[in-house]
This record gives C-alpha cells, sequence and structure tokens, in this order.
C-alpha cells in the first residue's frame, strides 16, 4: 500500500512538473533575453515586467521578427534595405531575435540571419 502511495505520489510531481514546463514559452524567452539585452547596455532600471512584445511579424529561418515597447520618438519612421521600405508608426523599429541574440532589421540582413524574400514578406506585414 506505501509501495503505491509513493508510486502516485512520484508520477503526480512528475506530471505537475511537466505542466509547470509547459507554460513557458518563446515568448518568456524574448522577454527574458531582452532584458539581458537591455542591462548589457547599461539600463538597470527595468525589470521582467516592464518589458512587452508589441507586434510579432513571424518567424524567419529560426529568427523571429518582433517590435518591443522601448523609448520611441513620436514620428513616422520609414528605413529602407536593400530596395525594401518599412514604415513605422514611431522611431520603434522591429528587432530581430535568434539563438538569445538581438539585431536591427538591417544588421540581420547584412548578417544574413534575414534573406530579401524574408524582408519582402516581413515588409508586407510591417506597412499594412
Amino acid at each position: 500500500m506505501i509501495k503505491r502511495q509513493l508510486l502516485f505520489l512520484c508520477i503526480l510531481y512528475i506530471c505537475l512538473g511537466f505542466l509547470i514546463g509547459c507554460g513557458y514559452t518563446q515568448e518568456d524567452q524574448i522577454r527574458e533575453d531582452y532584458l539581458a539585452h537591455i542591462y548589457a547596455q547599461g539600463e538597470t532600471e527595468m525589470t521582467l515586467d516592464d518589458v512587452t512584445i508589441l507586434n510579432n511579424y513571424g518567424t524567419y529561418n529560426g529568427a523571429v521578427v518582433i517590435r518591443m515597447q522601448r523609448g520611441a520618438y513620436q514620428v513616422i519612421t520609414t528605413i529602407k534595405i536593400d530596395g525594401i521600405e518599412f514604415t513605422f508608426s514611431d522611431s520603434n523599429t522591429a528587432l530581430v531575435w535568434k539563438d538569445g541574440q538581438f539585431f536591427e532589421l538591417s544588421d540581420a540582413y547584412d548578417n544574413e540571419v534575414l534573406t530579401k524574400d524574408n524582408l519582402i514578406s516581413i515588409a508586407k506585414k510591417v506597412n499594412k
């Protein structure tokens, strides 16, 4: 009887651990990595609760293109990369997250994280 109860408790703990672990998402990882990125740049006041993903433009070659809440001037901002235009409602432009690192769109393209076809697809989402 005691063996059964111990076995049941072990199975229960394993299942609970699995369910808790499943609650962790890619968005959580991006937010944590962004906070570490900001800390590395000298920001010390932000907490994880302050980190917000405003837009997710999709995943391309394992890289996620997002727009984070960060300080922005309220001016329409257009950037051009290899002839492709991206227009944002403020100076807060998209970032690219891959393997825990963040890139500006142009840097992701220059470092071959994104292709020109990826940029075309992203621009359709950004500019709509």
